[in-house]
């Protein structure tokens, strides 16, 4: 098996479908998960990854249509493509009734192994792509943070309300606090009364949204009750207005 290879959940009642199923898709390279009911899948769904759910519609109990809608609900699996598979409810409004309720593609019985392999491996490629731009972001994210943490400047995150959300340790260094005596607060509680008309976190943002960075030089109590002279760039990293 393919080191990167991704998880296949096939949910049919008839063990031999499912090893014929598994025949059909073993040149995928995938590893082929089996379950024979919902219920069954559902205890899969939430150990394993799942990249593409082959659902039979005519089960017994909870079928198939009913399987799709309750793994839908779940906010986990809300994407996990879904293709069923039936002899049955072929019709434009079954297959409608399929698609409301979250299905992605359907393969008719009997099935053509050449199109249920293309079918799946569509989804499961997309599925391992998704997979690698997530671990390549997480990467990028976590190379960012150690940047900020070990940034000479301090670098400061406010929330809508002004409230800080996110400081560097440089804050020690330059105003003798701790982070977590940062956290939450409003740096406008530090400014000296007369330069708060240059810092003015609401102005900023609201002009850095229109794309346009606001420079600041005020002074800040320290913690020891001096004032420092501070000079900084505020800018709206979700670029969108207040």
């Amino acid at each position: 098996m393919k080191p990167d290879s991704v998880n296949i959940l096939m949910v049919d009642d008839q063990p031999q479908k499912l090893l014929a199923y598994e025949a059909m898709l073993s040149q995928l390279d995938e590893r082929l998960l089996r379950a024979q009911s919902g219920d069954e899948a559902f205890g899969i769904l939430l150990q394993e990854e799942i990249a593409v759910i082959l659902l039979d519609v005519n089960m017994p109990g909870m079928d198939g249509f009913e399987t799709a809608s309750a793994i839908r609900q779940h906010p986990r699996f809300a994407k996990t493509p879904i293709i069923f598979v039936t002899a049955v409810n072929t019709t434009d409004l079954d297959r409608i009734k399929g698609y409301e309720i979250g299905a992605v593609d359907y393969v008719s019985v009997p099935v053509i192994p050449e199109i249920l392999r293309a079918k799946v491996a569509v989804f499961a490629e997309l599925h391992r792509k998704s997979r690698e731009l997530e671990r390549l972001n997480a990467l990028k994210e976590r190379r960012y943070r150690a940047l900020i943490e070990q940034s000479h400047d301090v670098v400061v995150l406010f929330d809508r309300e002004r409230r800080v959300i996110f400081v560097n340790p440089s804050i020690a260094r330059v105003l003798g606090y701790s982070v977590e005596e940062i956290l939450g607060r409003s740096l406008s509680d530090l400014v000296h009364p007369d330069d708060h008309a240059s810092w003015n976190p609401k102005k900023q943002v609201l002009m850095a949204s229109a794309g346009i960075p606001m420079q600041f030089s005020a002074r800040f109590q320290h913690a020891n009750g001096s004032l420092r002279w501070l000079e900084g760039i505020c800018t709206n990293l979700l670029h969108e207005p207040d």
